[in-house]
């Protein structure tokens, strides 16, 4: 039996974020070792059973009735189909049995994203800093070229900048419980 899932339903299967291309070659490769071909589109839905079809008007009763009760019985199945599914998920007999795991894999995988978009945002603050200290230097050496105190002064600018954001990064990657104490 041929299993041909389409791309769409495999992605939000194993939940994936599929912005990056390398991960669909990657489903692609994979699929391609196990043996499962995938589809880009939905197939076309088949023909109706026979007995969904407009019956002839001379139809026999003996297949009227198979017909109906052929129909009857599908229409139970599928109503017995749906409220098993119901009761599976009401009960909790289709999450996987390593769900946590999986909760859990996917928490430190968003906790890392986080981490890592607090560590660029401090690398730009620094530079911003740097950037403005460079220009304060800059300023304070143009204006006044022999003051050694104006020079001081904009070193301990850049230093306690420096100092902030060292502790906005401990803070960051500590997940906002710094260790340290403010002086």
């Amino acid at each position: 039996m041929t299993c041909s899932p389409t791309r769409d339903v495999l992605i939000a299967f194993v939940n994936l974020d599929c912005k990056d291309e390398g991960v669909l070659e990657s489903i692609d490769s994979i699929c391609a070792r196990v043996g499962v071909e995938l589809s880009d589109t939905e197939e076309e839905p088949a023909e109706p059973h026979w007995s969904e079809l407009d019956p002839p008007t001379d139809e026999a009763t003996g297949t009227k009735v198979l017909r109906y009760t052929w129909r009857t019985g599908f229409y139970v199945l599928s109503i017995v189909d749906a409220v098993g599914e119901w009761l599976a998920e009401a009960l909790g007999i289709t999450t996987p049995r390593y769900q946590y795991v999986i909760n859990e894999l996917i928490n430190m995988q968003d906790e890392a994203r986080e981490e890592k978009k607090a560590e660029e945002e401090a690398i730009a603050e620094a530079r911003r800093i740097e950037a403005e200290a460079a220009k304060d230097l800059e300023d304070a050496g143009g204006t006044d070229a022999s003051s050694s105190e104006g020079i001081e002064a904009q070193l301990e600018v850049v230093e306690s900048g420096v100092y902030e954001l060292e502790t906005d990064i401990s803070d960051a990657l500590s997940g906002g419980h710094s260790a340290s104490t403010d002086a």
